[in-house]
């Protein structure tokens, strides 16, 4: 087998997917290959240029693993949810990477309908903020020399601490005109889009996001405090502190922890006592309400 230039990686839990995933990627001219780890097995045999590492460790650890795992010269993350649109692009994501002549650079994708004009900013609608990627494709050598993915974060934003590291070397982001759709559904097929438990810990990380990179609402040019690395040891079978839902050693405990289930009661119960809170907050004596509203702030998410 050739070895890869290209490694797409993600952490990915609906291999009823990833058929959809693989296919949409197409011919291509340079070499490549998938990368994905998670806790769900294809219940079919995949290409072999398709690497499934099984775990049930947190998201943002399975994106460590599958980088370790990865063997291209560039890396890409990607998730199972997602499909490209555009022809041939890898081809082009590559082109435009070897023309931009500079190690430090992150090629992103563009979102089909995004909604937001200015998703691709760090604060979606402030063009002040600095310019991130979607899907970005960079080198791996200074992925591990900014230092990858942070113990720190349980599922998100990781990507978004790495391209900022990148920009903070003095490396750029550059828009390829490959086009893809996130948060695809399959037709007729009512589970493919899977849970959506990772966006619980969204709060979380998008706080140790912004601690670590922010003040005062703006971007700074370099990092607060020293990366943490992922401990190697039990890598793939402990979910390494913050675990999120991720907590338990035992697998099948921490599949009930995730189950969506849970998630849309903990979600009901999170929307019943915000509105209780709210309601609190206007009838309550100014102290009182200013009381509440700082232990609000600061509760555990």
């Amino acid at each position: 087998m050739v070895t890869p230039k290209i490694s797409l990686f993600a952490t990915a839990a609906r291999p009823q997917n990833w058929r959809m995933f693989y296919d949409s990627i197409g011919e291509n001219d340079v070499a490549w290959e998938v990368v994905f780890v998670g806790p769900n097995p294809p219940d079919y045999e995949l290409p072999d240029n398709f690497v499934y590492v099984k775990t049930n460790v947190k998201p943002a650890q399975c994106a460590e693993i599958a980088i370790r795992h990865a063997s291209g010269d560039l890396i890409m993350w990607v998730c199972d949810d997602m499909r490209f649109t555009t022809d041939h692009p890898l081809d082009e994501m590559y082109r435009v990477y070897r023309e931009a002549e500079d190690e430090l650079t992150v090629v992103s994708t563009i979102l089909n309908d995004p909604g937001i004009p200015t998703w691709n900013h760090f604060y979606g609608g402030d063009l002040t903020s600095p310019e991130v990627a979607l899907c970005g494709m960079m080198s791996k050598r200074v992925w591990l020399d900014v230092g990858g993915v942070d113990r720190r974060f349980v599922a998100l934003t990781w990507d978004l601490d790495v391209t900022l590291g990148v920009l903070a070397r003095g490396g750029k982001v550059v828009y390829s005109d490959v086009h893809v759709d996130v948060d695809y559904v399959l037709p007729n097929d009512p589970t493919s889009k899977g849970t959506i438990l990772t966006n619980e810990q969204r709060w979380w990380d998008r706080q140790f996001l912004d601690g670590v990179w922010t003040e005062n609402g703006k971007v700074r040019k370099e990092r607060v405090g020293p990366h943490e690395p992922f401990d190697d040891e039990d890598l793939l079978t402990k979910s390494q502190h913050p675990r999120g839902h991720w907590k338990y050693q035992n697998e099948r405990l921490n599949k009930l922890a995730s189950l969506v289930t849970k998630y849309k009661m903990r979600q009901w119960r999170s929307k019943t006592f915000g509105r209780l809170y709210r309601f609190t907050v206007r009838v309550s004596p100014r102290p009182i309400s200013k009381v509440l509203a700082k232990l609000w702030a600061n509760r555990v998410g």
